[in-house]
């Protein structure tokens, strides 16, 4: 709320540097600080996606911040993950900004493999909204999000693999 009223007064790129410059961490830091820090960043960019304020370059840059965050600390996957179910399920959602969330969570990755329950989780939800809002929006999506993957005993990145040959 404080975001949409003073939007007008707020410089963007100066309000995301001084976030990132407060979130920050160094090695020198315990677990519970980074993990602090990180879950004070990842609040900030959802506060910032939510009040709908950002758009274009720097709406996909706090999706980049949201995907750095996912990869390296687990602990807040499934919180990442219900800001990313939000935005893709959106009006203004489409195929490209699923594409940008799939490729940044790293889900085609060949190295990714389902070993997590906030992965599985992950793929389900996204191929959930995949096959409710895009389906038939791209080839490889439509292989990838509609493959049996729990009866096949596959993982993701076998399928994407498969669907790169």
């Amino acid at each position: 709320m404080v975001l949409n009223r003073m939007n007008s007064s707020i410089n963007l790129d100066k309000y995301l540097a001084f976030m990132l410059e407060e979130t920050k961490t160094n090695a020198g830091m315990k677990n519970p600080e980074i993990h602090a820090l990180m879950m004070g960043r990842m609040m900030c960019v959802s506060a910032m996606i939510d009040s709908q304020w950002v758009s274009g370059k720097t709406f996909y840059k706090l999706l980049d911040i949201l995907a750095k965050i996912y990869a390296e600390q687990e602990f807040l996957r499934e919180a990442i993950q219900l800001i990313c179910i939000k935005v893709l399920k959106s009006s203004s959602a489409n195929i490209a900004l699923f594409d940008k969330i799939v490729s940044d969570l790293k889900m085609l990755s060949e190295a990714k493999a389902l070993s997590s329950s906030a992965d599985l989780s992950l793929f389900l939800c996204l191929r959930d909204i995949y096959l409710t809002k895009f389906q038939g929006q791209s080839k490889e999506h439509d292989k990838l999000m509609c493959t049996d993957i729990i009866s096949n005993k596959k993982n993701l990145a076998s399928i994407a693999q498969q669907i790169r040959l």
